[in-house]
Formats: structure tokens, sequence, C-alpha cells
């Protein structure tokens, strides 16, 4: 999420720098307002949705909170202002690219295992039917199994491991070994021995989940393609490094 921030304060600058007019403001003629031009606002949309799909090819389409990436997504594209800028109506070229878009989003994320996956798939339901009632049944009943398969891959995940038991939210703290050890590798005189073989079963524990983790999806259990696969988990360890990082 930092990245895509980052890449829209990048676009929205040079979009400003190069695709901006000054008009008068109309409540205090003294006072002009900066507005980007059509060029300006297309290019701020690209730079975006490319970013967008930057992150999500390169991993965060499988992090462990990826409902949040996509649902930014989504709202991102829906928030498009369609009415043409002359005030001559709709912008159906603009309509069309976001109606495809978001189609595009909503079938490739609801065959992702993630939080709030169920109301993901009523939020496609209505997306469709919106669009065209004959067209959303063909839809709706190609995708569905891919959705069912996903929503049986989440709930089996969460009787593997849960984000709870992971301790994603975990400070960076110095290695039990570190506190405890002297240069030796000795447990040192002044501590206490026994809270010492306690944080280090803590610690021992949490790496054995970790590694259970793993070990799961390395079974793909979601089916991928061995590219997909790898993007997988490569991820899962960047999680583990962020957990065990010092």
């Amino acid at each position: 999420l930092q990245y895509i921030q980052k890449r829209t304060r990048d676009a929205r600058r040079q979009a400003l720098q190069h695709h901006s007019v000054a008009k008068v403001d109309p409540t205090n003629p003294a006072r002009q307002i900066i507005q980007l031009t059509t060029d300006g606002e297309e290019l701020v949309r690209d730079w975006i949705v490319t970013a967008y799909e930057t992150a999500l090819n390169n991993g965060a389409a499988f992090a462990i909170n990826n409902q949040l990436v996509w649902k930014q997504y989504l709202n991102f594209v829906k928030s498009w202002n369609v009415v043409a800028t002359d005030g001559s109506g709709v912008n159906h070229a603009l309509h069309t690219k976001q109606k495809e878009l978001l189609r595009g989003i909503y079938q490739r994320l609801i065959t992702l295992p993630m939080l709030g996956l169920d109301g993901l798939w009523k939020e496609y339901e209505t997306f469709e039917r919106a669009q065209s009632e004959q067209l959303a049944v063909a839809l709706i009943e190609e995708h569905q199994p891919k959705y069912q398969h996903a929503r049986s891959v989440y709930l089996e995940r969460q009787r593997v491991y849960s984000t709870h038991e992971l301790r994603l939210g975990r400070l960076a703290t110095p290695p039990v070994d570190f506190e405890f050890l002297d240069q030796y590798g000795n447990v040192k005189v002044d501590v206490d021995e026994k809270d010492y073989q306690q944080k280090m079963k803590d610690e021992i524990e949490l790496l054995a989940k970790w590694k259970r983790r793993k070990g799961y999806e390395r079974t793909n259990p979601e089916r991928l393609s061995s590219a997909d696969l790898t993007i997988r988990i490569r991820q899962c360890y960047k999680d583990t490094v962020c957990c065990f990082m010092r």
C-alpha cells in the first residue's frame, strides 16, 4: 500500500506539471484554481492502475491481508468520474474501460482465499446483473466453482494456521540468545534460566507455526500455476522474515 501511495503522489505531481490549467475560482475571482486536463486525469489513472498491478504481481495478491489491496483497488476504479468534462454526458470510452477493469478485478479476486470473500462474491454478482442479466447468468455460472474452491481453501487454511497464531503485529525484538547468552554461547550467570528457557520455547513454537504455514502453501491448495505458486511461496517467506526480522 505504501508503494501505491507513493506512485499516486508521483502521478499527481507529474500531471500537475505537464497537464494542468489555471482557472478563475467562481466564488473568488481573485483566486485561481489549478485543474488537471483530460490527459492529466488519464495519466493519473494509468499510473495508479499500473502501480496496483505491479504490487499484485509481486506478491500483494497473495499477502495475508490481501483483501485490503483488492478492496482499495476496486474503490479506486469505482471512483472514476465518467462524466465528460465538456458537459456532453457520459464519457462512453472511459465508462467501458471502467466496467472492463472492474470485471477483471472481480474475476481475479474471487479465485483467491481471503477475508470477506463472500461479500466480494455478492458484489460481483450485483455488478454483473447491473450490466446484463443474460450475460450475468453465464459469467456467474462460469466463475462460481472458482469462488467455491477459494472459499473452501480459506476455511481449510484457517484450520491449519491463523493470523493470530502467527503474531503478524509482533514488534521487532532481539533474539532470545542475544539477551541471555554470552559471546561463547553460554547462559549468562546473572539471568533467570527458567525465563530464558520459556522465551526460547515460545520462539521455537512460533517458528514451527510459520514452518507449518510454508509447508501447507507448498502443497498448492489453490491449484495455482507454477509462476503464481512461486509468487505465493515467495510472499510466504517474506511474511516470515518480517515477523522474525531483528
